[in-house]
């Protein structure tokens, strides 16, 4: 059975470590491309300063507004580059929240379904959603504890055969061993009612 899962943050540590890091390796990986383009405007700059020194020696106010607009434009795009990779930065994160999901759901529900066991009060068969990853985890979960339910099954038919046999015996036992057959009569009880189907 499918279900859609509403909250997107099952084991926030997890998720928004693993974010965080994806976040910061795409972040400072993409910082080469600011610090090339500045690196360019800025040796553009130098090369139109250097042309325009030798055309017009006597413009120098022209040269330095011109210099000035440049050294502007390469400012302006600088901030433009920060924000837009800030943008970008929140985007991966975001992303990372999701994909995260696919795993720390699986393990979120397995976790909730072994408490659920150890609790005494089984769930049905383990399933994953469809988007989830690790799907075969449950497989492999129904199969173990179908094998566990199975052998269990047995002993408890084994200690049904046990606890008629004991009650033949005691019947014919002296007095002084029918206390001891007693005894062993309450600890199969015991371990009979202690066993609980899984599902």
């Amino acid at each position: 059975m499918t279900y859609k899962r509403t909250i997107f943050l099952i084991n926030p540590r997890f998720q928004l470590k693993f974010s965080l890091l994806i976040s910061v390796i795409v972040f400072l990986s993409s910082l080469i491309y600011p610090i090339v383009i500045y690196n360019l405007i800025t040796n553009y700059r130098n090369n139109i300063t250097r042309n325009l020194v030798k055309i017009c020696e006597n413009e120098k106010k022209e040269i330095a507004s011109i210099s000035k607009s440049v050294s502007s434009q390469r400012e302006n795009l600088i901030y433009l580059l920060i924000f837009g990779q800030l943008i970008f930065t929140g985007l991966i994160f975001i992303i990372s929240i999701f994909f995260s999901l696919k795993i720390a759901g699986p393990i979120y529900k397995t976790q909730k379904y072994l408490k659920k066991i150890a609790e005494g009060s089984g769930l049905g068969k383990l399933s994953f959603r469809n988007e989830d990853y690790f799907k075969d985890l449950a497989e492999d979960f129904n199969n173990t504890f179908t094998a566990l339910q199975d052998s269990y099954s047995k002993d408890v038919v084994y200690l049904n055969e046990v606890q008629s046999y004991l009650g033949k015996i005691s019947t014919k036992a002296p007095i002084e061993n029918k206390k001891a057959l007693e005894e062993i009569n309450y600890k199969i009880l015991e371990i009979q009612k202690r066993f609980n189907k899984i599902y």
